[in-house]
């Protein structure tokens, strides 16, 4: 997790921390210009103790000054590509298609529109 375990633990991340690189990545898309927020993207897949079936997804994390604010759940159902320009986020579904930005010159917005589903910020 980059070194960030200890971040997300302190800041009540409410997601699976998994730490086996076959089974999740997290990687740092980008840092805010301004106000420098840090964006990871995290994807990850798990089979919870007794299941059957594995469970997965994608959370956009992010972090500012290596403290954990918030995140937006990105899937299901597709993955996306996140790329930061500035200040702002841009999330794609497939590669050209139109970018849905997130502004954050004014901090982390409340909302995102990802694959055409509300997602908020939480922890």
């Amino acid at each position: 997790m980059a070194g960030m375990g200890q971040a997300l633990a302190a800041g009540h991340f409410s997601g699976p921390i998994i730490c086996a690189p076959q089974d999740a990545t997290f990687t740092l898309v980008g840092k805010t210009a301004r106000d420098g927020y840090a964006i990871y993207d995290y994807r990850y897949r798990y089979r919870p103790p007794q299941a059957a079936v594995d469970h997965g997804g994608q959370r956009i994390l992010v972090f500012r000054g290596g403290e954990y604010l918030g995140q937006y759940a990105a899937s299901p159902p597709h993955p996306v590509s996140l790329s930061v320009h500035g200040s702002v986020l841009r999330i794609a579904e497939k590669p050209g298609d139109g970018n849905l930005p997130l502004d954050f010159s004014h901090g982390p917005p409340r909302k995102a529109l990802i694959s055409g589903m509300e997602a908020e910020f939480f922890r």
